[in-house]
């Protein structure tokens, strides 16, 4: 089998997220049937029947979220990988997508590098990743733009922010911190992982910034190492909060590193899932 990475950017509008399920359209599921078509091409008939090629992605994105840089792996017969270039392979791929999701840089994998060593010695997308760009746009205007309604969380009227006082904010997040009452899904994360294992919901930000890219609009950049479930529109359903006087800064503090919120008592509410964009997976050698 021969290990091909590519980047991968999706309209996350009409996805119930990344992860395959049975009775929803996900990218994984759309990915996963673009590559597996190409292997009609092959000499060995039977290749189809035999092979069943799986994508693995730097992370999973929830329903409606996009991506602009997300990045996988998967692994491809050798047979039928020498029938294309890898430019002739990425346009088979694309022509078996629909309008929404593209594939594009596809490439054979790096080799690994020892310190970073992950299932086999393969190159990982997920596991040799060294931190990941997120950005959520967001837009204060009277009258929202229709025109970025799928991709811009519009503010409803009468929820001023202050913005001054957002801008302020993010910086608090920065550095190493607890994100348990930024996350969803805790417990569920606590089962599924390895026996005598600990689950951590400890995440180092690297950096949050509010910058203005249009008149009354904005995004909130996020710069991370790796993320909890949800935690990021979590972070901004937080800074809202403290924005618009539902919650004070304190608040805000001590839910970061704080207890855990007993189940329905966080005061923490995850912003909308179109305003977020996965933007780049950032590695070493891809």
């Amino acid at each position: 089998m021969t290990r091909f990475v590519a980047r991968l950017a999706y309209d996350g509008t009409h996805f119930n997220g990344w992860q395959f399920q049975v009775k929803s359209r996900t990218v994984q599921l759309e990915v996963e049937r673009a590559i597996n078509s190409t292997l009609a091409a092959c000499p060995d008939s039977d290749l189809l029947d035999k092979v069943c090629i799986r994508a693995v992605a730097a992370g999973r994105t929830d329903a409606g979220v996009h991506a602009r840089g997300q990045v996988i792996h998967f692994d491809y017969p050798a047979v039928a990988a020498g029938l294309f270039t890898v430019r002739e392979f990425e346009t088979k791929l694309n022509e078996g997508l629909a309008s929404d999701v593209r594939l594009w840089n596809v490439s054979h994998a790096p080799p690994p590098r020892e310190k970073n060593l992950a299932v086999q010695g393969n190159w990982h997308a997920m596991y040799n990743s060294r931190s990941k760009l997120y950005t959520y746009r967001f837009s204060t205007r009277a009258v929202a733009d229709p025109l970025h309604r799928n991709y811009c969380c519009a503010v409803p009227r009468g929820e001023a922010l202050d913005l001054h006082k957002l801008a302020e904010l993010t910086s608090i997040f920065e550095g190493k911190h607890d994100y348990q009452n930024f996350a969803n899904r805790l417990q569920h994360k606590r089962r599924m992982s390895k026996k005598g294992e600990d689950f951590s919901t400890v995440r180092h930000v690297r950096s949050v910034e509010l910058v203005s890219e249009a008149p009354e609009e904005y995004a909130i950049h996020v710069l991370l190492d790796g993320a909890l479930q949800r935690m990021v529109r979590n972070m901004v359903g937080g800074l809202w909060a403290v924005a618009r006087g539902d919650m004070s800064e304190a608040e805000l503090r001590r839910a970061l590193d704080g207890p855990l919120y007993a189940t329905g008592r966080s005061p923490i509410r995850a912003a909308p899932a179109h305003g977020l964009t996965l933007e780049w997976v950032y590695y070493d050698d891809f």
